[in-house]
């Protein structure tokens, strides 16, 4: 076995925390697992998994080689497979699940652009806020900002998404606009009741400057739903948290407006999640290479959409505000 062979075995024995399970799903024996191991414990000279306790787990050096090496062998099959595929067409079902949040928003647009290209592979797309269990549900693919209740996946990173700051015009009439985020202390900002004090106590953002951290005062409204908490921010009693995708549409429709714009609200990955045996699939394979291409541009497109819309409206409440002085002169 070679160095790429001793890498694979070392991060199936990682997913599936199991020399025997390793060893039946790339059908090889459990002593060649066993030393393909070792050999490469020895080539690192370095120890990838603890074997003092009764499960195995890995050692922190062992943690960031199997983070690197799977991204390395997803790397070399996905250059292996496209050559292979060049000349295949895609042909045959996908169950796929997805939060409404991305299934709505990001995943309908993706579906139409894949079909186009791929009419011979039919989609069963299920939106919902929950998350699944791919082998007892039988779904191929998941997309989520979290890992599906199951460890024996594989994932893909699609790109980015980040909740945006957001008021009313109504609110910030009232109350004035927040420039930096310590403004934000002396205003009503809508958290979940139900999520523990501290998660909900502390906002952090990413700005131009690097990471803030800013406390959140309690709030005189508890609201136990996200939803609510939108239709509240909507309604002039607050400001708050808003996932991008419905900060999108409704900055688009000027019920919100997207207050400090230079400081995002710390970024959650959205990834692709999907058994292993689906690995090799032609049609999973061309899904989630489809994805990985199509969603961060999408994802761009909201962004720069939201920051020409808010200019926009601006820029003609101004001309409104000038027109207005001059009629009164």
């Amino acid at each position: 076995m070679n160095l790429l062979d001793h890498m694979r075995t070392f991060v199936s024995v990682a997913r599936l925390s199991s020399f025997s399970a390793a060893a039946q799903a790339l059908n090889i024996t459990l002593p060649t697992v066993s030393k393909s191991i070792v050999r490469l414990e020895g080539h690192l000279n370095a120890a990838l998994l603890n074997r003092a306790s009764q499960q195995i787990q890995l050692t922190p050096v062992g943690q960031d080689f199997f983070l690197r090496c799977s991204q390395i062998i997803f790397n070399i099959d996905a250059a292996l497979s496209a050559v292979a595929d060049s000349n295949v067409l895609p042909e045959g079902h996908i169950r796929v699940h997805a939060t409404n949040e991305i299934g709505k928003r990001y995943l309908i647009p993706a579906i139409a652009d894949y079909r186009r290209q791929h009419p011979r592979v039919t989609i069963d797309l299920v939106v919902e806020d929950r998350v699944p269990d791919l082998h007892s549900e039988h779904f191929d693919v998941a997309i989520s900002l979290v890992p599906p209740g199951n460890d024996c996946l594989f994932s893909r990173n699609l790109g980015a998404m980040y909740s945006m700051l957001c008021a009313s015009e109504e609110y910030l009439t009232r109350h004035g606009y927040p420039h930096v985020p310590a403004d934000l202390i002396r205003h009503e900002c809508l958290t979940p009741s139900e999520m523990p004090m501290e998660a909900t106590d502390t906002w952090a953002f990413e700005g131009p400057y690097g990471a803030v951290n800013v406390y959140i005062p309690p709030s005189s409204l508890q609201l136990n739903s996200g939803d609510a908490i939108i239709e509240a921010i909507c309604s002039g009693l607050g400001i708050g948290c808003v996932p991008m995708a419905q900060a999108t549409q409704m900055i688009g429709e000027r019920r919100l407006i997207n207050i400090l714009p230079d400081y995002r609200l710390v970024s959650q990955g959205i990834h692709a999640f999907y058994p292993e045996h689906l690995r090799e699939d032609v049609c999973v394979r061309s899904w989630i290479g489809h994805l990985s291409n199509f969603l961060p541009k999408l994802l761009a497109t909201s962004l720069q959409y939201i920051g020409d819309r808010q200019n926009y409206v601006q820029q003609g409440d101004k001309q409104r505000e000038n027109s207005a002085a001059t009629f009164l002169t």
